[in-house]
């Protein structure tokens, strides 16, 4: 599986995970922290810009994910 070729293909085979349980965060300026993180991560302006993803071999998150996590992300209030 690793550098298959194709265009739906990834070079590599291996996930990154980022699990949070927004029970055990219990500060709001915690979880605005947390939150502004995550949105900066994924963002096509912020960590993610191409750049930085094909600094380290990196492809961005399918855009039919982003809103997925940003749902996610939502549920982090502190």
């Amino acid at each position: 599986m690793i550098y298959e070729t194709g265009a739906q293909a990834y070079p590599i085979v291996n996930f990154e995970y980022l699990i949070i349980n927004p029970s055990k965060i219990t500060s709001s300026d915690t979880a605005l922290a947390v939150r502004t993180f995550i949105e900066w991560a994924i963002s096509s302006t912020g960590g993610a810009t191409a750049d930085n993803l094909s600094a380290v071999g990196f492809v961005p998150l399918p855009t039919n994910v982003i809103p997925l996590v940003n749902t996610a992300v939502a549920q982090i209030t502190g």
